[in-house]
């Protein structure tokens, strides 16, 4: 690629990622509500209904119809306005197509992407200052500095998930006795439970099973212990069949040799010493128990990644920009006495079985949970 080619392809991409504010600015301000319909609106108009100041909406619809993500339709007659817009007003008008409105707000449409559109938002500002200070001395990025939206950013992205797959991994041929004692009334502990979806997610499908919820961060638990409130009243888990723990895995009240199984799902690549993580749970699990790690799909090597021309190229594309801005980083806060094994958020299976032997697991297979990630399946 000439150097010509590369300056307009970074061209493109900061339009893009400046195409993304844009829309994360009408997600937030209700713009894009406010037009849902498909009916053609004037920034006069608009800005009546939403409430909103239509200077502001005129530059917001006209910088959005440019990246594509509007119908325009051309007005003709010039408007005299209290302000001098860059480039004449002439009673424009512009609506939102009926597939942006599916990608934007149709939550059961494959095509939904709204939620997403946040992602890029909570790397910058704070976070990306440490990151720049991080890569200098080697730390880390608490996780805190993220913001207190982003765990309810985690929560609403894998909470469907779980309430939808969960029971379809639990069907896989080579887990076919965890579901029989699980049925039957086990122990789970969800190492890592977030917001807690995942354990209400598994006490729902097993409701004969007991669900140890386990996370160190006291914002999210504070969210999961709601969360676990409002499942009990809506009958869909009994009531003390889950139980919190704001700690550390081998600080929770948890008797040795009880757990069936130990769910550590889209963490563990953010934990400081992965090893040590799944080293705890060894002497609390049952001698036929396992463990079940959900992580994002990525290859073992990079060079062939690199030479292939595979949908995993820009699955892995994501997943290592994503763990440069923010999964690295957090895994990278810990103790200073030890250094963090500092994995990110592309696990790899060979990279899982280097980190299970560590802790003392000799048997890791996977499988694919959805399009996008793997199950390990980690047995002593």
């Amino acid at each position: 690629m000439s150097a010509q080619a590369m300056k307009e392809k970074m061209m493109g991409e900061v339009t893009g990622m400046l195409g993304v504010m844009l829309l994360n600015l009408g997600k937030e301000t209700g713009v894009w509500q406010a037009m849902r319909g498909g009916a053609s609106v004037t920034t006069a108009k608009l800005a009546e209904t939403a409430g909103l100041s239509e200077r502001y909406l005129e530059e917001l619809l006209r910088a959005s119809s440019l990246h594509g993500y509007l119908k325009y339709t051309p007005g003709t007659t010039p408007e005299s306005k209290s302000w001098d817009s860059g480039i004449a007003v002439t009673g424009d008008s512009f609506a939102l197509s009926s597939e942006m409105e599916e990608v934007l707000f149709d939550e059961d449409s494959p095509n939904y992407y709204g939620h997403s559109l946040s992602l890029p938002m909570f790397f910058a500002g704070a976070p990306f200052e440490k990151l720049i200070q991080s890569f200098k001395d080697d730390s880390g990025v608490p996780y805190a500095l993220y913001g207190k939206k982003f765990p309810e950013f985690v929560e609403k992205s894998h909470s469907k998930i779980y309430q939808t797959q969960i029971k379809e991994w639990l069907k896989n041929e080579d887990l076919k006795d965890l579901r029989s004692v699980l049925s039957k009334g086990g122990v789970v502990l969800d190492l890592g439970c977030g917001n807690g979806w995942s354990s209400i997610s598994i006490a729902e499908e097993f409701p004969n099973t007991t669900v140890h919820a386990v996370d160190c961060d006291e914002t999210s638990m504070e969210k999961a212990n709601l969360n676990f409130a409002e499942a009990v009243s809506g009958n869909q888990v009994k009531a003390n069949q889950i139980i919190p723990h704001c700690c550390f895995a081998h600080e929770a009240n948890i008797p040795k040799g009880s757990v069936d199984l130990v769910m550590l799902f889209i963490c563990l690549h953010d934990m400081y010493n992965p090893s040590e993580v799944l080293a705890s749970a060894v002497d609390m699990l049952k001698p036929d128990g396992c463990i079940l790690v959900l992580e994002f799909t990525n290859p073992d090597s990079f060079p062939e990644l690199m030479s292939s021309d595979s949908p995993q190229k820009g699955l892995t594309k994501f997943c290592m920009s994503v763990s440069v801005l923010h999964c690295l980083p957090v895994c990278k806060v810990g103790p200073a006495d030890t250094p963090s094994q500092a994995v990110g958020t592309c696990f790899s299976l060979n990279t899982m079985k280097k980190v299970a032997a560590k802790g003392g697991f000799n048997s890791v297979t996977s499988f694919a949970a959805n399009e996008m990630m793997s199950l390990f399946v980690i047995k002593k």
